[in-house]
């Protein structure tokens, strides 16, 4: 079907002042969650990314990108702000170029109307405003598209800079390795199903495939100059073996087998819960009474191996399970209780690295267990099932005039979604904070269809009201 959709310049269609402010106004939306809370908001994990970029070390569980991302922009242990309004400008600049590679007409003003709705709206700029890799998620969707099919209406400054950053997304969390992976089979599906020319769909590929083999490359090469090791993630196994324990066939396969083989984990069978996260951080977890991360992961791998091969098919439907779970449980502003205490990350990090900033970290809505999260999610929870529903009606629209960009757009965030889903829920664990982090896509399209809607018919009442009147008829 052809594209009827006009032109759409690859330069901005506006002056670059008024597109700077506009990104700034945006990025100054997401971060309202974070000034509102008086500190900019955590998760435990963010106590090992502070460590990681003022210690100078790797962990074996975390990348540490997302700690090198941060290094440049903590003021020398003065202040987390900088990474906050980093991260806000970072999604603030990819709903621009969205809005103005996809909604023909759309300037710059556009796109703080827009982030004020995802703002008040959706479960965004609580990810952009937490000092946690989880917003690069939807950063990597968004690059996805625009390099996947964009290319066209970018400068080439724009494209480079998308490498760039898709690259850093990349390599900032494990899941999002396979996560682009499956982003760039589903780009080429498009474009062969289109059938697109050639050299288009060759381009678009070799531009998603770099950032994902430079971030495998990367993660590698740490690993292995930190641990040794010539593997992406050291504790790979170790996560999802507890997923697999957890699911009960990696439990079931133990017990046949412990008898011939002496594991580790053999004698503690009975304390492995349905949670993986008891086994993987409670220290009096099987894990830990079984020797520890060190000394099961010299087994996990064989664990692994034949659980598949014992029972392939109740491990596949465990699977699915999980993936389906997880695609709906989406709630925002998930885990956002106090983390206080000396042995409770990120307290001593931010006590030890940033002791001028301790004190409001502190006194924020967060620490004290004043963030109105009842609130925020009844608010969200609805307002995302109609942006559902907008969504739908918004693929129709783009359907309708033929618009392969906005129906792209759609594939990409539905991929982005259920790869999501598939590789948290399937692989990892089943948590609100996984999916919460990339629903508001589905929203961000329905906005961005409607945009497209509103601005399609101003154009044409305009060319209405253009056209000579008929004879006799006068103009109005």
């Amino acid at each position: 079907m052809p594209d009827r959709t006009a032109t759409i310049p690859a330069t901005i269609p506006a002056t670059v002042a008024a597109t700077v402010a506009a990104l700034a106004l945006s990025a100054a939306l997401l971060c309202l969650p974070a000034l509102y809370n008086g500190f900019p908001l955590v998760f435990s994990d963010t106590g090992t990314y502070i460590a990681q970029a003022l210690q100078g070390f790797a962990g074996g569980n975390r990348p540490v990108f997302y700690s090198l991302f941060m290094m440049p922009l903590h003021g020398g242990g003065v202040t987390l702000w900088p990474v906050v309004v980093a991260q806000a400008l970072i999604v603030a600049h990819l709903l621009h170029l969205v809005l103005r590679t996809t909604v023909p007409g759309a300037g710059p003003w556009w796109t703080p109307a827009v982030t004020a709705l995802l703002t008040v709206g959706t479960s965004l700029p609580w990810h952009a405003g937490q000092l946690m890799p989880d917003v690069f998620t939807s950063v990597l969707v968004l690059a996805a598209f625009l390099l996947g099919f964009c290319l066209d209406r970018l400068s080439r400054v724009e494209a480079a800079y998308l490498v760039l950053l898709a690259t850093g997304a990349v390599a900032v969390h494990f899941s999002h390795v396979p996560l682009a992976a499956g982003l760039l089979l589903v780009v080429l599906a498009v474009r062969l199903v289109r059938r697109d020319p050639v050299a288009e769909t060759l381009r678009a590929g070799l531009a998603l495939a770099a950032p994902v083999v430079l971030a495998v490359v990367a993660m590698v090469s740490v690993t292995k100059a930190a641990h040794g090791e010539a593997r992406m993630a050291r504790d790979g196994d170790l996560f999802l073996l507890a997923r697999m324990l957890s699911d009960g066939p990696a439990r079931d396969y133990l017990a046949d087998a412990c008898p011939a083989k002496p594991y580790r984990l053999c004698p503690y069978l009975d304390g492995i819960t349905p949670d993986s996260n008891d086994f993987l951080w409670k220290t009096d977890s099987p894990l830990y009474k079984a020797g520890g991360p060190q000394a099961v992961r010299e087994e996990a791998g064989e664990i692994i191996r034949g659980t598949l091969a014992a029972y392939p098919g109740r491990q596949a439907l465990a699977a699915l399970r999980n993936f389906a779970t997880q695609f709906v449980t989406a709630r925002s502003a998930d885990r956002l209780h106090p983390f206080l205490g000396a042995d409770v990350q990120p307290d001593p990090s931010i006590r030890q690295h940033f002791p001028a900033s301790h004190a409001a970290y502190t006194a924020s809505l967060q620490s004290t267990g004043r963030l109105p999260i009842d609130a925020i999610r009844r608010l969200h929870g609805p307002l995302t099932l109609a942006g559902a529903a907008a969504a739908v009606a918004g693929l129709a629209w783009f359907l309708r005039r033929g618009d392969r960009h906005g129906t792209a757009l759609f594939v990409v965030i539905l991929a982005g979604l259920a790869g999501n889903a598939f590789i948290t829920g399937a692989l990892s664990s089943v948590r609100d904070r996984y999916q919460s982090r990339v629903v508001w896509l589905v929203v961000f399209f329905a906005l961005a269809a409607g945009l497209s809607a509103l601005l399609s018919r101003q154009k044409e009442r305009g060319r209405q009201r253009a056209l000579p009147a008929p004879e006799g008829v006068p103009n109005r």
